[in-house]
């Protein structure tokens, strides 16, 4: 839920393979500054990045999204996730 790339450090200190990150929020914002360097574990092998459609939408990065090739869930798909999910955790 945050565009802070301090939490998403403390947030990836957390990821392990297989795990998925769910950008939400202003946590989308990541998205235009996917090519920077200091976002680059975002791109971890292993990881599954997500975000939710309606926030990339509000954010006006749907065309970034899909030009990084970014899987974007809508609402529906996203509940599915968490629920599917054996432990879940957020950062502001």
């Amino acid at each position: 839920m945050s565009a802070d790339l301090r939490t998403v450090a403390e947030c990836l200190a957390f990821a392990r393979p297989g795990d998925t990150i769910l950008l939400v929020d202003r946590g989308v914002d990541l998205l235009s500054h996917w090519e920077r360097p200091d976002t680059a574990p975002l791109r971890s092998p292993g990881l599954e990045i997500l975000a939710l459609e309606a926030d990339a939408a509000a954010a006006g990065l749907l065309t970034l999204a899909g030009r990084l090739g970014m899987s974007l869930l809508p609402d529906a798909q996203w509940v599915d996730q968490v629920c599917r999910s054996a432990r879940v955790l957020s950062w502001k």
